[in-house]
């Protein structure tokens, strides 16, 4: 083949490659110019929060005084002075739902009158109080007078015209007593916000018992 037209020939292949791969990178670039395109969203990496998650147990609130009882414990601990007779209790009186036994019976000896050692079975309801009262306060509970035995309580009588008749000292149901470092009128505030029935306040001791609800 002559050299001129093997020339030529070499010289059209070249242009229409060219023109081939100019028309492909055209269109190439309109696609990525395309108003209409938008570049892909990115997926979430951060942990989604859980929708079926176990619900956290609430925290306990604080012991506070309020207008009822409202302290619940898995045990309660009762700590007191016999301020006449000088003796003293400590000891868990409650716990996992059930008085204990031993420490009841040593509580009816620690509330005994003080003048003639006549001593009952004292009252659950009234020991609950003064227990849960003495988690709030968290001092030491000064006892002046438990069960009362009936000369006691008519020699008291003869003495005072505030002491009844018919007290529920004699029954075992009534304590009068103060927290260490409390005013008679705050001991009482805690008794009464813990289920106390009746209460009152006097000069050295706070009255307590579980009687209906009542001052005077």
């Amino acid at each position: 083949m002559p050299p001129d037209k093997t020339r030529r020939r070499l010289l059209s292949g070249l242009v229409a490659y060219a023109a081939t791969t100019t028309a492909a990178a055209a269109c190439n670039t309109c696609q990525i110019m395309d108003p209409n395109w938008q570049p892909a969203t990115p997926q979430r990496t951060e942990p989604r929060a859980q929708t079926n998650a176990a619900p956290q147990p609430a925290q306990p609130a604080a012991p506070r005084v309020q207008n009822r009882g409202v302290i619940r414990a898995n045990e309660l601990r009762l700590a007191v002075h016999q301020v006449n007779g000088g003796w003293n209790f400590r000891d868990t009186i409650w716990a996992q739902g059930q008085f204990d036994s031993r420490a009841m019976r040593d509580l009816n000896h620690f509330m005994r009158d003080w003048r003639d050692n006549h001593t009952l079975v004292f009252s659950p309801t009234t020991a609950i109080v003064l227990a849960r009262a003495q988690l709030q306060s968290g001092r030491l509970l000064n006892v002046y007078s438990g069960t009362r035995s009936r000369a006691t309580n008519d020699w008291l009588r003869s003495r005072s015209s505030e002491v009844a008749a018919n007290s529920l000292h004699l029954r075992g149901r009534a304590a009068d007593c103060c927290f260490d470092g409390f005013s008679t009128s705050q001991t009482a505030r805690l008794f009464r916000a813990n289920g106390g029935g009746g209460v009152n306040a006097y000069d050295v001791f706070a009255h307590v018992d579980d009687g209906g609800v009542r001052t005077w």
